[in-house]
């Protein structure tokens, strides 16, 4: 299990996935650095992700889910 903190998913995802978060509401805002910063599985950093308004660069593709 890979753990990484959301800025490091943030740009594998980018990349990977064309997903760019515009606003990260799936974290803690009460402390937002900690929760940004904190190493996570990537099951973890969907779940935020899921709750969080992104943009998507390119169609997602049947499977992508």
């Amino acid at each position: 299990m890979k753990l990484h903190s959301s800025e490091e998913w943030s740009k594998i995802v980018e990349q990977e996935e064309g997903i760019i978060i515009l606003d990260a509401d799936g974290w803690d805002r009460s402390n937002f650095d900690a929760s940004w910063n904190q190493p996570i599985t990537k099951k973890t950093f969907d779940r935020r992700l899921a709750q969080s308004t992104i943009r998507l660069t390119r169609p997602m593709k049947a499977g992508d889910v």
